[in-house]
């Protein structure tokens, strides 16, 4: 995008400073017939270029929206796939801690049965 628009900005100078040169080339009586058609060429190409490069710029800002809604979108998917590794992980993490109490459990009363036989 910043290509496009120092291409534009590059363009608009040349246009500028070309219409400055040949407005007074004109008012000192200096152009012929020929040279006003090759301003005028000139002039038409520079507006051409422009105009193509105003309609990239607009397809270009069009598509950084779309991917900036893309990147949006995913970002809210990885937040949410986060959350649940962490759900899930607490509930790993009490469903173990629930068995090992039930193996000291199972332990201490097989210690206890033992003991008693």
């Amino acid at each position: 995008m910043r290509e496009l628009y120092r291409r534009d900005g590059e363009l608009a100078e040349a246009f500028e400073s070309s219409r400055q040169t040949r407005a007074a080339e004109l008012r000192g009586g200096a152009a012929d017939a020929e040279q006003l058609m090759r301003y005028d060429r000139f002039f038409t190409d520079v507006r051409s270029a422009r105009a193509e490069l105003a309609a990239e710029i607009e397809h270009m800002t069009a598509e950084v929206g779309k991917r900036e809604a893309a990147l949006l979108a995913t970002m809210r998917e990885l937040k949410v796939y986060k959350k649940l590794r962490e759900r899930q992980y607490t509930e790993y993490m009490t469903q173990m801690r629930a068995e090992d109490e039930k193996n000291v459990g199972d332990i201490v009363s097989f210690d206890v049965i033992s003991e008693g036989v």
